[in-house]
């Protein structure tokens, strides 16, 4: 018999989300951002005849390569802390507390909101 998915969210799509399709896409996205990068340096290299040159580009693309992994960390850690709350937590006292966050999680998690909101092209909420 198949284990059914637990839906962590729906997308507004009406897709249901699992947490293994999270973890999928997290590691699609990634290897697809990478394979990326690397195309974007392959077309920009022959650009570059000039110190000027590399002096110019080469923010842009520490700045693109920053975004990707910055966005990488967050839904990682995003993702670490569903992962946690699906084990169940206990709190100080040995009280089981479910999926409740703690002050710490939460605390993270909304980090990590900002500064997603924060990253030019990633989604505003």
């Amino acid at each position: 018999m198949k284990k059914q998915k637990e839906t962590l969210f729906k997308t507004k799509s009406g897709e249901e989300v699992s947490f293994e399709d999270l973890l999928s896409k997290i590691y699609e996205n990634s290897v697809e951002k990478q394979k990326h990068m690397i195309e974007t340096v392959n077309h920009v290299k022959p650009m570059i005849q000039t110190l000027q040159d590399a002096i110019t580009l080469m923010p842009i693309l520490t700045d693109l390569q920053k975004v990707s992994v910055t966005n990488d960390d967050a839904l990682i850690k995003m993702a670490a802390i569903i992962q946690r709350g699906k084990k169940g937590n206990k709190d100080k006292g040995g009280e089981d507390i479910g999926f409740g966050l703690t002050e710490e999680d939460r605390k993270t998690l909304l980090e990590q909101a900002q500064k997603l909101k924060e990253i030019p092209g990633s989604a505003k909420g």
